[in-house]
């Protein structure tokens, strides 16, 4: 007796993709301006410029994200990263509509960094893809944003590669046990 059971299935999204383009540093007054100097020592939140913002021209992307060409724009949301990361999650740090797709990344914690006027920020967050022939999961990743003192900034993110969770693999140990028991059977079964 054969029994078939089918189900449709996520994947996880792999790939990386890089943006460029213009912020405002901000503090809690405002955003940079004559009145407000804000520097990479004294920045507690990121301003996105958004009609300057797009997919980094060089570097593209790769992957789930190859359908995104170099210079499409994308629409960020502004975030504060000190004293904590504000809002909580940053849901969509950036999103991209091409060709009926929506690629977004959520970003779930921020870690900050000051090197003279470099403004290092690390962190990690969800990607997501939705529309199109693919299902696809929510993919947990790593990003990295880098910007000297209200200038010309660069973005990198990667999605991590899936770890097959426990179940599966459960699920997957007891059925390849299950095809060694009815073979044996088999073979005896034969040999009587």
């Amino acid at each position: 007796m054969l029994m078939m059971a089918t189900s449709a299935m996520a994947i996880p999204i792999s790939g990386t993709i890089d943006f460029t383009g213009s912020i405002n540093l901000k503090n809690a007054t405002g955003l940079d301006s004559n009145a407000n100097p804000v520097t990479a020592a004294t920045a507690t939140g990121i301003h996105f410029i958004d009609s300057d913002f797009s997919v980094k021209t060089g570097l593209g992307a790769t992957g789930d994200y190859t359908a995104i060409t170099e210079g499409t724009d994308a629409t960020y949301t502004d975030f504060f990263f000190k004293p904590t990361m504000y809002p909580t999650p940053v849901n969509p740090l950036w999103t991209i509509t091409k060709d009926g797709k929506t690629y977004s990344f959520s970003m779930t914690s921020v870690l900050s960094d000051v090197q003279g006027s470099l403004l290092s920020l690390t962190g990690k967050g969800l990607f997501d893809i939705t529309g199109g022939d693919i299902e696809y999961d929510q993919t947990p990743g790593n990003w990295i944003f880098n910007s000297y003192d209200n200038g010309v900034t660069t973005l990198a993110f990667s999605a991590s590669s899936a770890v097959p969770e426990p179940g599966t693999m459960v699920l997957l140990g007891a059925g390849l046990l299950g095809l060694a028991v009815y073979g044996k059977r088999r073979t005896n079964n034969k040999e009587a």
